[in-house]
């Protein structure tokens, strides 16, 4: 093995000039020119011997003698020093075109020196540069041609072998020219393409080398640190630059637990991003942002980008690169507290600030002015939305805007008023807009816009001008009379001012006169009134209180009219005293009290005569009135109860009870019947209380006799007992006589039917379509009569079905019905769906009648236009077989899913749908008999789902 490696590193030195390995072209094609020596020196040494014998046996020592020289020729070329590399290819490559030419003329044109030729070709094309290679296609095509030419003359003809012929010597040449020149062309093709792969593997590796020490410099050296931890957060590795960052040496670093050093609140955060970058290896993923303990026992925090790569050997670890950014964190705290505090500066105020770039879109805005548009507009903005787009407001509004907005960006500064209609989304609204025009660098790059609602100013304007406006009709137009009065210090009284409505009062008086002197007023008063109204002035002039009276006057024909004056007085410098106020004709108010008083007195002669107890209260529980019949029952007085809260009598431990009757009362709104114990007198009372506006009216009468009974009622109940089994024994009788009732009520009916169609054929002739129609309305009414009575039988007989259980095959059963309904769902085209249905107990008719019912009503209320489908499914659960009957038909509003259970309720005129209103109440009898429940699903014209269920244990 060594004699080996000595012979190829001997070989490899000489041929190629170094036994090391290469990485250009060049190299690798000496490489391949001395691993070439290196096999075949062996090979021709082994063989040389024999060949040489065989050469002399067969009388060519020619041959003999070209296989000693080519074999001393490689030896030379293999061994020799101070050779050139090129030397030993060109000595090789010329020795072996001689052996060539000798095998060709010795053994023929078929023989083994055409593949040598080709063979030196190819050795060319590997071991020299390409116009070399070109060269040994030249020189096999001269030897060919001029071998071809020497046996078309007929001067060589190979002497061992076949004699040449002319046609297949060309035939022959022609081919390997054509093979030399073809591998002449391709292989150095392969060689380019191999040379820029090896040019290009050498330059990576050049730049490899460059980035790994460029790398490692960084690393060593840089403001980040790098440090690779194990997958339980262990560090193994860790950069120099440590030292500069936290402190620490690389050593002290290492002997930590990772988790000593970062801040306890965000170490889960740290392991958390480990974990990702467990689950994704060789993925860089953003760390988390943490804070690391310093040497000098201060925090800082770090960023970092942590990547998985325990599978790379070189590495084995999690690769965390993390910087110091501590003072960015510190920056960004104290900028996000200097944007909240403007934020905060801006938003505390309910005045619009928003600023916008000269392309309409919004820079920044406070929280009014977002709230405002999206009030208006339905408009979410944000910094860097377009302000106006044209999707959110009308035309003219943006035309008025965009104006604007071009003013102010055009550089001017200005004020307007905006008012922005009502719309679906905001009321009416007035606002003040100051425009300012932003400068950088004397140019104008945006508008910053400060608005205040005036809404309230301008409503306030707004009503103030209808109130004076409204003030104006109603001096003028209503039927009371606004005045002012005066009396000066020596007694003059006088109207300055009166409204128009003095006219529609006392139409007889002379405005214009009163305005100078009042005489003419107070001579219309009536007698009985004059001394009362002259005192009720003078008391309010002497003590300046407000004047307040009803007296009466006259007109010019003895119509008596009541008034009532209220006015306020003032007192002048000059001692005259102004009264300011109106007068009211209450003519008609008066009428009404004297009536309503006649009235009331009507109604106390009947509370007083009736035989019940009578109260009322008001809104405040306050008792307004007080019958006798109350005082009698009650034992208290009216002149003490009335005006009293009527728990300062009534506050035992049983008011509770009572005061929340009649809290319910005045709540709903509804009447409310109870019975109650009144416990001073231990007396009870049978109540019934009323809403009367925003109070309570209240009837009682004693019952203790009643109540008394009932107790002795409750003590005999083991007797009641025995009654209730009478009575059951007695309901059982009753169901039988209901049932033979029920079949003897047909007989008339059906005597009635049977007349009156008798009636209508015999007297038709006589009829007219009055009496015809009375004749169809009565059988009509007689046939559903019918109708009803015999759904009561079945009605009455759904408690009795469940009697017998049995198995029953529900598919069997769906079957049967199948086949009962046939004709309507042949008639409607209707499908009837159902399939592996469970067994179950029941009783079998009372089932059978169930499902009838509920297929019958998707058949009924099916859609006019729409094929009916109807879907029956069922489950098994651990108590219950519950199933489902849904359809695609009319469907049923929600508010009436209750209303349909009842016993003859119906939701559609019988014009419309069939029936008299009692087969689901016939279902939910048969369910309930069978310890189960039923309930729907269904909204109008969207089918209804019919689901119940059947108890497994119907003992």
């Amino acid at each position: 093995m060594n004699l080996w490696k000595k012979y190829k590193e001997t070989v490899r030195k000489n041929c190629s000039g170094s036994s090391d390995a290469v990485l250009d072209l060049p190299g690798w094609r000496n490489r391949l020119f001395a691993d070439l020596i290196l096999y075949i020196l062996p090979f021709s040494l082994i063989a040389l011997i024999p060949g040489v014998s065989i050469s002399l046996d067969t009388g060519v020592p020619l041959i003999a003698l070209a296989d000693t020289v080519t074999v001393i020729s490689v030896l030379i070329i293999a061994f020799s020093r101070g050779l050139s590399v090129e030397l030993r290819k060109s000595l090789f490559v010329f020795v072996c075109y001689v052996l060539a030419v000798v095998l060709l003329y010795y053994l023929g044109i078929f023989g083994v020196g055409l593949l040598y030729l080709l063979a030196i070709t190819l050795v060319t094309i590997l071991i020299f540069s390409q116009w070399i290679s070109f060269l040994s296609v030249v020189i096999n095509a001269a030897l060919c041609t001029l071998l071809g030419l020497l046996i078309h003359w007929k001067i060589l003809n190979a002497p061992i072998t076949i004699p040449f012929s002319f046609a297949s010597s060309i035939a022959v040449f022609s081919n390997l020219i054509f093979l030399s020149a073809l591998f002449t062309v391709l292989v150095p093709m392969l060689f380019n393409g191999l040379q820029k792969i090896i040019s290009e593997q050498n330059q990576l590796q050049k730049e490899l080398s460059e980035n790994e020490k460029r790398f490692r410099s960084l690393v060593e050296n840089g403001t980040d640190a790098v440090a690779i931890l194990t997958a339980d957060i262990r560090p193994i590795y860790v950069s120099p630059s440590i030292k500069r960052i936290l402190g620490y040496s690389e050593d002290e670093f290492l002997q930590f637990e990772l988790v000593t050093l970062v801040y306890p609140e965000d170490w889960p955060g740290v392991q958390k991003s480990i974990g990702r970058a467990l689950a994704n290896p060789g993925i860089p993923l953003p760390g988390c942002t943490s804070r690391l303990l310093h040497k000098n026992g201060t925090w800082r925090w770090f960023e970092s980008t942590v990547t998985n790569l325990i599978h790379e050997p070189s590495i084995a670890g999690i690769v965390d690169n993390f910087r110091d950014i501590t003072e960015r964190m510190e920056a960004e705290t104290h900028k996000e507290f200097e944007r909240r505090d403007k934020e905060a500066l801006i938003n505390s105020t309910n005045d619009l600030i928003w600023s916008v770039g000269k392309d309409l879109r919004l820079i920044a805005a406070n929280q009014p002015f977002t709230r405002s548009v999206e009030r208006y507009a339905g408009l979410t903005l944000k910094p860097g939305d377009h302000i106006l787009p044209d999707d959110f407001f009308p035309e003219d509004f943006l035309t008025l805007w965009k104006g604007y907005y071009n003013r102010a960006l055009d550089g001017e500064n200005f004020m307007t008023e905006i008012h922005t209609p009502k719309n679906p989304n905001s009321e009416e609204s007035w606002s003040e807009i100051t425009f300012g025009p932003i400068y950088n660098e004397d140019k104008v790059f945006a508008v910053v816009c400060y608005g205040r609602v005036t809404t309230d100013r301008k409503i306030a304007e707004e009503k103030l001008k209808q109130s004076h406006e409204f003030l104006q009709k109603i001096t003028e137009n209503v039927p009371a009379a606004l005045y002012q009065f005066e009396i000066n210090p020596e007694g003059k009284r006088r109207f300055p001012f009166m409204s128009k409505g003095l006219q529609f009062i006392l139409p007889d008086l002379n405005v214009q006169s009163v305005k100078e002197d009042a005489t003419s007023a107070f001579e219309k008063v009536h007698p009985d009134d004059a001394l009362k109204l002259q005192t009720s002035i003078e008391d309010s002039r002497e003590n300046l209180t407000d004047w307040d009276l009803e007296y009466r006057t006259f007109t010019s024909n003895g119509r008596v009219v009541w008034l009532k004056g209220s006015s306020h007085p003032e007192k002048k410098e000059d001692g005259t005293v102004v009264w300011y106020g109106y007068l009211m004709d209450i003519t008609e108010r008066k009428k009404q009290e004297q009536e309503l008083a006649e009235f009331n007195e009507k109604k106390v002669s009947i509370l007083e005569s009736i035989q019940d107890g009578f109260y009322s209260l008001d809104k405040e529980d306050t008792v307004t009135y007080w019958n006798s019949e109350a005082e009698r029952l009650l034992g208290v007085k009216r002149e003490w109860i009335l005006g009293k809260k009527i728990y300062e009598f009534y506050n035992n431990e049983a008011s509770s009870r009572f005061y929340s009757q009649i809290g319910a009362v005045r709540n709903t709104k509804q009447p409310a019947r109870f019975q109650e114990q009144y416990f001073p007198s231990e007396r009870w009372y049978d109540v019934a209380a009323f809403p009367l506006g925003d109070g309570l009216t209240v009837y009682f009468k004693e019952i203790t006799n009643l109540k008394n009974a009932e107790n002795q009622l409750k003590a005999a109940n083991s007797d009641l007992e025995q009654k209730n089994m009478e009575l059951a024994v007695s309901n059982k009788e009753l169901e039988q006589f209901a049932y033979i009732a029920s079949h003897d009520l047909q007989e008339p009916l059906r005597m009635v039917t049977s007349f009156l169609s008798k009636i209508e054929e015999k007297y038709e002739p006589l009829l007219d379509d009055k009496g015809k129609k009375y004749i169809y309305l009565a059988v009509d009414g007689a046939t559903r009569m019918r109708q009803i009575i015999l759904d009561l039988l079945e009605y009455s007989r759904a408690g009795k079905m469940i009697d017998n259980l049995t198995q029953v095959n529900v598919n069997e059963l769906l079957a049967d019905i199948q086949v009962l309904y046939r004709e309507i769902i042949q008639e409607k085209g209707a499908v009837l769906k159902f399939d592996s249905l469970p067994i179950i107990i029941g009783a079998k008719p009372a089932i059978h009648q169930l499902f009838r019912n509920l297929i019958g009503n998707s058949l009924k209320y099916s859609k006019e236009n729409e094929k009916p489908v109807i879907l029956i499914t069922g489950k098994e659960t651990p108590t219950h077989f519950q199933f489902s009957v849904e359809d695609n038909g009319i469907g049923i509003d929600p508010q009436f899913f209750e209303k349909i259970f009842v016993l003859f309720q119906r939701l559609h005129d019988k014009s419309e749908y069939s029936g008299t209103g009692i087969g689901l109440s016939i279902c939910k009898k048969i369910i309930e008999r069978h310890k189960g429940e039923i309930w729907l699903d269904s909204s109008e014209n969207k089918g209804t789902v019919f689901n119940f269920t059947i108890s497994k244990d119907l003992s």
